[in-house]
């Protein structure tokens, strides 16, 4: 059963015969085959999600073949990716979308800690289960910290622009936790306005607003945030990252703080 898909994978739900335990089959898309860049990538995110063990990223299991098509075998994870709770309308109260921040920012320093810079931090690549766990469920663009350049066009693009981080989408060389510090802050502001801080007809508009632009407090005030709310966000999206948070685990203490 396909429960999920994407730009570059179906997701499906299955059952290993062995012992009968659920897993998620995260299958390449037939069109990328032959993409060399593509099937790489692939094949690392699953020996990366192989190797990682925390509470809030989801683990692999094994990468293999199928029909010419790579898979990677994963635990399922139940729930709804938190794009889809926001494309159903969901409203996040403020505390509901804190709390998702802090489990994140959590996981997020585990891989700073595992030299890992996350590069695609958005709501369709978090999960949230009945329980209210968050769980990252892809790694796709995820590399390791010095080799995250913005050396060639391959990386330069890597990532979606509505939650990129300003110097992600200059290209810069040297991206580190701050960059994805960035993405979670849109996120945040994602969860408790309604919409993106930044939106435009092409992503070259959206990334030269990321860049450029001034985040619109307005909007926040207008959505009752709450000045606690509206200083982590400000914090987390500065344009400078030297101004944010300078790790993941600084910003979650200072959400525990707040708490």
């Amino acid at each position: 059963e396909r429960v999920g898909s994407g730009g570059t994978a179906d997701v499906f739900r299955a059952r290993r015969t062995r012992d009968f335990k659920r897993v998620a089959l995260k299958m390449m898309l037939p069109g990328l085959r032959r993409d060399p860049l593509a099937s790489r990538r692939f094949v690392e995110e699953g020996k990366l999600l192989q190797r990682l063990e925390h509470p809030s990223i989801v683990h692999g299991k094994r990468v293999f073949k199928f029909l010419d098509t790579f898979v990677v075998e994963m635990d399922f994870v139940p729930g709804r990716t938190l794009e889809e709770e926001l494309d159903d309308g969901h409203v996040f109260s403020e505390s509901e979308a804190m709390d998702i921040v802090l489990q994140t920012a959590r996981a997020l320093e585990y891989l700073r800690g595992e030299g890992i810079v996350h590069r695609d931090l958005k709501p369709g690549n978090l999960m949230r289960k009945p329980d209210g766990k968050v769980v990252l469920i892809d790694l796709g663009f995820a590399l390791p910290q010095q080799q995250s350049s913005g050396t060639g066009q391959a990386d330069t693009t890597s990532g979606t622009p509505a939650y990129l981080a300003p110097e992600q989408a200059r290209g810069d060389d040297s991206l580190d936790a701050r960059a994805d510090i960035y993405s979670l802050g849109v996120t945040f502001y994602h969860l408790v306005v309604g919409e993106l801080p930044f939106t435009g007809d092409s992503d070259a508009e959206v990334m030269r607003q990321q860049i450029l632009a001034g985040l619109k407090g307005g909007k926040m005030k207008s959505a009752d945030i709450s000045p606690a709310t509206h200083y982590l966000i400000e914090k987390m999206m500065a344009k400078d990252r030297d101004i944010r948070y300078a790790d993941p685990a600084e910003l979650a203490d200072d959400i525990e703080a707040m708490s």
